[in-house]
Parts: structure tokens; sequence; C-alpha cells
């Protein structure tokens, strides 16, 4: 169960850049913090059609919760 959820990109590029937990985001939206090294990228598996690739991101460094590495295995197809 999600702890939060968030309809639009900024907030989601937020909350990953603040430690909330990994985020699913065109890699467009957050090109420039991945190349600065504020995030890292995760190529995830596409569970359903989408129009573009998406990547889980989050803070580099930063150990995930047993939760949120649990949706980066889902969003990588290995759950």
């Amino acid at each position: 169960v999600p702890l939060i959820e968030l309809g639009a990109t900024a907030p989601l590029r937020s909350a990953a850049l603040a430690g909330t937990g990994p985020a699913v985001l065109s890699v467009l939206a957050v090109a420039e913090d991945i190349a600065a090294g504020r995030l890292v990228e995760v190529p995830v598996a596409a569970v359903v059609a989408l129009k573009r690739t998406l990547r889980a991101v989050w803070p580099k460094g930063r150990e995930l919760s047993d939760a949120a590495g649990w949706l980066v295995r889902v969003a990588r197809g290995r759950v």
C-alpha cells in the first residue's frame, strides 16, 4: 500500500529528491538530476502498455525501505 500518491511530475520528482521513496517518472523529467548524481535510475519493466520509458528513482546512496524495494522489484517485473 503506497504511503503517498502524487498525480503530477513535479511533486513526484520533489518527493524522490527528498527521499520519500522511489518514483516512476519519465527520464526527461529527471535527466538533469540523474546527470548531476542527485538521483539514480533503474530501468523498469512496464506491466501495462506505456507510450514512454519510465524509471524508478531515489536519492543516490540512500537505502530503500522494504516496501520501496518491493515497488522497485514489481516495476522491474521480478515479483
